[in-house]
């Protein structure tokens, strides 16, 4: 059907599709990233990166590069682990459908 100014009703349903994925994808990074933060301080609180052979000495890599390569780690096992979260709790189309009836 054409708005009150004889345009179709679309453009503001993209605008809201977009916003939705981008409110997902902060669903997802935020708290995995709060997960990694989290996981960094209780593994490296327990564990010295230079006393345990992980491939960093094969790599050259200083105390700080084995931080920060596993928070990267944490973080993207925890970003896969919410984003398969928020894939399997996302409504199906036929639910999607009967709501919209």
């Amino acid at each position: 059907m054409n708005g009150p100014g004889g345009t179709s009703g679309t453009s503001g349903t993209s605008a809201t599709s977009a916003t939705s994925g981008t409110r997902q994808i902060v669903g997802v990074l935020w708290p995995s990233f709060l997960v990694a933060c989290a996981m960094e301080m209780l593994v490296f609180a327990l564990v010295d990166p230079v006393n345990v052979y992980c491939g960093a000495d094969a790599l050259g890599m200083s105390r700080q590069g084995a931080y920060t390569t596993a928070f990267f780690v944490f973080w993207l096992m925890a970003a896969a682990s919410s984003a398969c979260t928020a894939l399997l709790a996302a409504p199906s189309d036929a639910e999607r459908r009967n709501a919209v009836l």
